[in-house]
């Protein structure tokens, strides 16, 4: 298991007024960390992580794999589909009953983990189905209308606010989709339009969450592609909906980056995610990203890979101003589609179905101890054609700009990826020197660790396949692929001298990187 602590090293420019680091581009990278200029770093990322359906929170393998990342990664909450489906729900006494619900959310709180709660598909005693759709995953027509079935939920949130107290039903909500994120993602998918019926049932269901309490936070529109934000905001405003946040999803597949504006843009992603920013700060409202990951694309198997390592390195700097981002899914156990046997099918989540540890799922432990704070970081490289990879460097500290010299280096990391879209080409190798300026001669003591996620260093699906790739692999197997999970640090080269402290690191591909330092 890697330990958690967490680099740093950052490029940052402004960007969407936030810190965001810089891009370059070609075989040689030189990035300067300046320690006297900090901003604060916002660990977004940590806010939320997703999950298949509410049901496969019974399962124990869920929860253990739940555990795992409540330990390592340092996630706040988790959100799922279906907390009221059918078999979620049942009806006793002409009510539904919300038993299976709380049995799931009181195991996530005895873990930390608070629910982010997505009121969607419904149970067939709420709606009339829409026979030309998805029954299962569908909307359809209120029974009794949507005052009747709205009401029917108030006992849901009553019980949060009996049962957990408002202080910790509050900080479940915060800036979260509890009891309303509406996943209305299009028509064709799951038969609900927008923008009507949409706000007729968000409608009913803002007014009656906030007749519960008026603290209960209520927002939308949830839907695929960043589609509806700017029609949203002005629709609710227009007829004084309550509103207290925007939630959307992304994925850098998505067309959005398909785009003759956008195919050539290698930060597509990034930069669609700080435009829709804009328009939820411009009406005063957070933005939170409720899906996304590195993408939809089958193969190659980037999910389960460094690649996906680098994705998350290169751009967590960039989204520094969204208020959730949520990264989809925490575990392969996952239900959508059928649930696949293999130990690695380029399935969405951090961990296989094993609990064994993806290369993303390093990345994110070794960001868990990221500093608070972010250091501004000029990085310089000669262009090339075709790119070899972006390289980002990005770097954080908890120490104050005025702290001693040996007191920032302490707590120094430095993080350096090296990325490339799937559509734009393969990464290759990359090479960064970083030099550190220092006030005052740096501790002679100081040494320094590197941490890497690469295809040659952290790659448990290459031992499975390298074991012949079984389909149910035996205990002594496991052992062999859990063990090729495994982040082991090295010795990190230093060039000291009176005024500043330098290394270079080289980038194997699609990578990710993160050095620590140490003062004896």
């Amino acid at each position: 298991m890697a330990p958690q602590q967490a680099g740093l090293a950052l490029v940052l420019v402004a960007l969407a007024a936030a810190a965001a680091a810089e891009v370059i581009q070609d075989a040689t990278t030189t990035a300067t960390v300046h320690l006297g200029d900090v901003s604060p770093f916002n660990h977004v990322w940590k806010e939320c992580v997703g999950s298949g359906h509410a049901l496969l929170g019974t399962r124990a393998d869920w929860r253990a794999h739940l555990q795992n990342v409540t330990r390592d990664l340092g996630f706040k909450r988790v959100r799922f589909h279906g907390i009221l489906d059918d078999d979620m729900t049942s009806v006793y006494d002409g009510k539904p009953s919300f038993y299976n619900v709380f049995q799931v959310y009181d195991f996530m709180l005895r873990n930390g983990v608070r629910p982010v709660v997505e009121l969607s598909f419904m149970p067939r005693s709420f709606f009339s189905c829409n026979p030309s759709v998805n029954c299962t995953y569908a909307f359809g027509n209120p029974v009794g209308g949507y005052k009747v079935r709205m009401e029917d939920l108030n006992p849901l949130c009553r019980h949060h606010i009996i049962t957990y107290s408002m202080h910790t039903l509050l900080l479940a909500c915060l800036l979260a989709c509890l009891l309303v994120c509406l996943l209305a993602y299009t028509v064709e998918m799951w038969g609900i339009a927008y923008p009507f019926p949409y706000l007729n049932l968000y409608n009913a269901t803002a007014t009656a969450l906030k007749s519960v309490h008026p603290s209960l936070k209520v927002g939308g529109p949830a839907t695929m592609q960043v589609q509806h934000v700017a029609d949203f905001i002005h629709n609710t405003s227009a007829r004084g909906i309550p509103v207290d946040f925007v939630s959307t999803h992304l994925y850098p597949s998505d067309p959005n980056c398909n785009l003759p504006s956008t195919r050539n843009d290698p930060d597509c992603f990034a930069h669609t995610l700080q435009s829709t920013q804009k328009i939820a700060a411009a009406a005063h409202l957070p933005l939170l990203i409720t899906e996304y990951n590195d993408g939809l694309e089958g193969t190659p198997p980037h999910r389960d890979t460094a690649y996906a390592a680098a994705f998350v390195f290169h751009n967590v700097p960039l989204v520094q101003n969204l208020s959730l981002f949520s990264w989809w899914t925490f575990t392969d156990v996952f239900e959508e589609g059928g649930m696949n046997p293999s130990p690695f099918s380029n399935a969405f989540g951090l961990q296989n179905i094993y609990g064994v540890a993806k290369p993303v799922y390093r990345a994110f432990q070794l960001l868990n101890d990221a500093g608070r704070f972010a250091l501004r970081t000029t990085v310089t490289q000669p262009s090339s054609q075709p790119p070899t990879g972006q390289v980002r460097v990005f770097a954080t500290i908890n120490s104050t700009a005025s702290a001693p010299v040996h007191e920032k280096l302490q707590s120094l990391r430095v993080h350096v990826s090296n990325f490339l879209r799937l559509d734009m080409g393969e990464c290759g190798n990359n090479t960064a020197t970083i030099t550190i300026p220092t006030t005052s001669p740096p501790p002679a003591s100081l040494s320094a660790r590197v941490y890497a996620l690469d295809d040659w260093s952290v790659n448990p699906r290459a031992e499975w396949t390298r074991l012949g790739s079984p389909v149910y692999p035996t205990q002594q197997q496991l052992n062999r692929i859990f063990a090729a999970s495994e982040v082991t640090p090295s010795a990190q080269e230093l060039k000291i001298t009176k005024e500043a402290v330098s290394f270079t690191t080289h980038l194997r591909g699609c990578s990710a990187y993160l050095v620590t330092f140490h003062v004896q």
